[in-house]
């Protein structure tokens, strides 16, 4: 039996060991936060698994311009066949990451490796540069305090939709990182801006502007913030900086269409002076805050606030997402993906109000309280990105066309695939050649008043130019054999549904392959 004089002190050293282990986990998380570099490659590691998990967890299209303005122009540069949209007919595109993109590809083919290898291989090379933004808003944070560089860098690396458009090959997306590391840079005092520093800034905003003209009045405000009156000091170095973007994207104008500059003077003439901008969806100029408020659902107040917050410290986050979504608005064709650079820096501004809110708070809190606050606020952020990740106003864009890029990268490995029919799924949807990466002829059939492609009926006589079939389960009753059902994405009327028949293909005059139609999205 223990006595009391043992049992006493037993107690209390038990109750003191208690007491250590969650001084010491929060102790050893400290020692981790607080070292700046670990902090950054603890940053950036779970900004790179997020992206990779995406990657291959989510395949999607966001719409059809991140397949066909990039990747389906870089196979054809690559591989000499697929769709060539009506921009590129008039000019409208530059050809430089295509380019780039097609050395790629055909350096994955001569591997042997197939559409869905070089296809992860493009996009890990985009999350890759969203790197950078990452990592700029880190050390930005840093000149505040640690606890702005984790916060911000924690949402930079985590936030649903800098991660969803992060690895996508739109123009937009990919200015986005140029924009968000040039305001990065450009928030230190005075005295921080050296030669270096604003050659830097000045590039990432060349590289901002050649890949998306329509951030203009966000680079701006940037540019005149850093550069103020200051001619000889900054002006020079932002404009030395910005030459090798403006020099890169105006001789592959000049090789490709004959003129430097030649896309951004088209696509200003086209869209503005032609009417052609009317013959796409309009909206109203409130769209972009009604869709992001219908995409942060019940976040949208606390972000809110936490911007409010972040007004005065993080005044050039907001003047360049205010300027980004403002003129955004007034052009009546509207596209989430246009003002998402504009909603980055809100987000961004917001993680900064947050992280002011930490300081104040820690100011008045005990010492014990002080981790397990910046702990806390991390998690939320964390925690309010995965709901909204999968928040019904997002989610469905994880999945767009997912079941039609499946489908292409399945068919690309049928050695006896000959001719493909679209039989009620538009080409756009696909992911065209590039996906699908086998020089066989695809019919479309026409659908309501669409008058180039081929019809029902003729696409129904002419069934020997083609042996796979993509449609809709409840079109499977026009079918019958030889055709057979590969395989369904689905038991809903409208489900993906794939099928084939044995032998070969046999060209018929009656059908137009999608290679031979012109202008094909006007």
């Amino acid at each position: 039996m223990i006595r009391l004089t043992e049992w006493y002190p037993a107690m209390q050293a038990s109750l003191a060991a208690k007491r250590i282990l969650p001084e010491r986990f929060w102790a050893n998380i400290g020692i981790g936060l607080r070292s700046p570099r670990s902090g950054l490659i603890l940053i950036l590691a779970t900004a790179a698994a997020v992206r990779v998990a995406a990657i291959l967890v989510f395949p999607s299209l966001n719409r059809p311009d991140e397949n066909f303005q990039v990747f389906e122009a870089a196979h054809r540069i690559a591989f000499g066949y697929g769709i060539k949209t009506w921009e590129f007919d008039d000019g409208m595109r530059s050809l430089l990451l295509p380019v780039l993109f097609a050395r790629i590809m055909l350096v994955a083919d001569q591997l042997g490796a197939g559409p869905a290898v070089y296809i992860a291989v493009l996009q890990l090379l985009l999350a890759a540069l969203s790197l950078m933004a990452v990592a700029a808003i880190y050390h930005m944070g840093l000149r505040t305090s640690q606890t702005h560089a984790l916060v911000a860098g924690l949402v930079a690396a985590t936030w649903f939709e800098i991660v969803y458009y992060s690895f996508r090959p739109l123009t937009e997306a990919i200015a986005t990182d140029f924009l968000l590391a040039a305001l990065a840079l450009s928030c230190v005092p005075d005295g921080v801006y050296n030669r270096r520093r604003l050659i830097g800034i000045g590039f990432c905003l060349g590289m901002c502007l050649m890949l998306r003209i329509h951030l203009l009045p966000g680079a701006a405000i940037a540019a005149c913030w850093v550069g103020r009156l200051q001619f000889r000091s900054r002006w020079l170095p932002l404009a030395l900086g910005s030459l090798v973007p403006l020099y890169a994207f105006g001789l592959c104008d000049w090789i490709t269409w004959g003129h430097p500059f030649y896309s951004y003077f088209a696509t200003f003439r086209i869209l503005l002076f032609h009417g052609y901008v009317y013959h796409f969806s309009t909206s109203p100029y409130y769209w972009y805050l009604q869709n992001r408020v219908n995409i942060w659902s019940y976040a949208w107040p606390p972000l809110l606030a936490l911007f409010l917050l972040g007004l005065r410290s993080s005044a050039l986050w907001v003047l360049a997402a205010a300027a980004i979504v403002v003129t955004h608005s007034l052009i009546s064709h509207k596209q989430s993906s246009y003002a998402s650079p504009g909603f980055a820096c809100f987000i961004i501004a917001a993680a900064m109000g947050s992280a002011d809110l930490v300081e104040r708070t820690r100011g008045a809190a005990s010492g014990r309280y002080k981790l397990p606050l910046l702990v806390g606020v991390m998690a939320g952020w964390v925690a309010t990105s995965a709901w909204l990740w999968f928040a019904p106003g997002f989610h469905g864009s994880w999945m767009r066309q997912r079941d039609l890029l499946q489908a292409s990268f399945w068919l690309s490995q049928q050695p006896d695939l000959c001719g493909i029919a679209l039989y009620d799924r538009y080409w756009y949807e696909t992911g065209g050649y590039a996906y699908l990466h086998r020089n066989v002829p695809i019919y479309q059939k026409g659908i309501g008043s669409d008058s180039i492609f081929d019809s029902g009926p003729q696409l129904l006589r002419a069934q020997s130019a083609y042996n796979v079939v993509i449609l809709k389960r409840k079109s499977l009753v026009d079918f019958a054999a030889p055709f057979r059902i590969e395989g369904c994405y689905g038991d809903e009327p409208d489900s993906l549904c794939l099928i084939s028949r044995p032998g070969i293909c046999a060209a018929n005059p009656e059908l137009h392959p999608l290679l031979e139609v012109k202008r094909l999205g006007e």
